[in-house]
């Protein structure tokens, strides 16, 4: 999912096909942040107008069923995520806020000087945001627990740090910087920053969005009208498409699947939701005999046996604490295993 600018709009991109679809364009002014609900299966953007307040939109995932939510107050829009509730930055009030998914009980959890891009560290469960400041030591990255308390920052450095990422699995943060035209990637306490990526000549990063599963960080190039990607691995880059200045990110699984679909995995595993909180439900496609299926975290620690049959199951995980894990399932000389989160 991105948006752009001039003109101004909301579209997705499928990675799968190589097909772009701008599904919506109307009255909008600026949209710098924009995000997938997957479990209640909406866009939600921000929309910062030529005149009058900023606004909070949402929309079905075809665009279709358009509404403003009713949050008073809103001034200048620079990013959204989700947190269990909407989680967005507002740096004409230099605040940080929440609300409920309808727009109801709005709440400020950060008074801050110049924020501009948030996201959720899904290992710890914390919120990250981004600060940009006068130089020397301008940009900053603080965190926060998800109810606003615990603020501390995590690292500074001479650059103004726009949007972030995460990788739970491999436990980093990423985040774009315009004025140093570079990708950074960090561990989420700050004590290692690294340059991911260093650009040349007129280039700019701004959206960015991770694959943690496939090891792939996607960026927004406004001024060359590109979508971009690097391989952390190999660190090879290559150009996935372009659209007309794109500027925020959002990158999110959206699989439909037939009644006579193939199932690729050789158990038909499926998880959700992901990240999860205090319950997982189990979809398994095997032959009506057990299967094993054991819960581990990634330091290899066993929390969870369990016996599965074919179908769903409701696992309750509320003693895991908030995480990565890996859950493996066994029948007879088959086997799969899938990542997933606890927040």
């Amino acid at each position: 999912m991105f948006s752009t600018k001039s003109p101004t709009s909301v579209g997705q991109h499928d990675l799968a096909t190589g097909a772009t679809d701008i599904l919506v364009t109307t009255n909008l002014t600026e949209v710098l942040g924009v995000v997938v609900d997957t479990v209640h299966r909406k866009i939600i953007w921000i929309n910062n107008p030529a005149s009058g307040p900023a606004v909070i939109e949402r929309s079905n995932l075809d665009g279709s069923n358009r509404e403003t939510l009713n949050i008073p107050g809103l001034m200048y829009l620079t990013d959204i995520t989700i947190s269990g509730k909407l989680l967005w930055v507002d740096l004409g009030a230099q605040k940080i806020m929440r609300a409920n998914f309808d727009g109801s009980n709005p709440q400020t959890l950060r008074n801050g000087t110049k924020p501009m891009g948030v996201m959720i560290n899904c290992t710890f469960n914390k919120i990250y945001w981004s600060e940009q400041h006068t130089n020397p030591g301008g940009g900053k990255i603080f965190r926060m627990e998800l109810d606003g308390t615990q603020q501390e920052e995590v690292l500074k450095y001479d650059g103004k740090p726009v949007k972030l990422a995460t990788d739970c699995f491999d436990n980093k943060i990423f985040w774009t910087d315009e004025t140093d035209k570079a990708i950074y990637v960090s561990d989420p306490g700050g004590l290692k920053v690294e340059s991911l990526l260093a650009f040349a000549g007129n280039q700019r990063p701004y959206g960015v969005a991770a694959d943690q599963d496939a090891g792939i960080v996607y960026w927004t190039d406004y001024l060359n009208d590109l979508v971009s990607a690097v391989y952390i691995n190999s660190a090879t880059v290559v150009e996935i498409f372009t659209e007309t200045n794109p500027r925020a990110l959002f990158w999110y699984i959206a699989r439909s699947v037939s009644s006579g679909e193939a199932v690729k995995d050789p158990l038909g595993l499926e998880l959700s939701p992901n990240p999860a909180a205090n319950r997982l439900t189990v979809t398994l496609n095997i032959p009506n005999i057990p299967a094993t299926g054991t819960i581990s975290s990634m330091d290899g620690r066993l929390w969870k046996t369990l016996t599965l049959m074919p179908g769903r199951h409701d696992i309750s995980i509320a003693e895991l604490p908030p995480g990565a894990y890996l859950l493996r399932v066994q029948q007879d000389e088959r086997s799969t295993t899938s990542r997933f989160i606890k927040q």
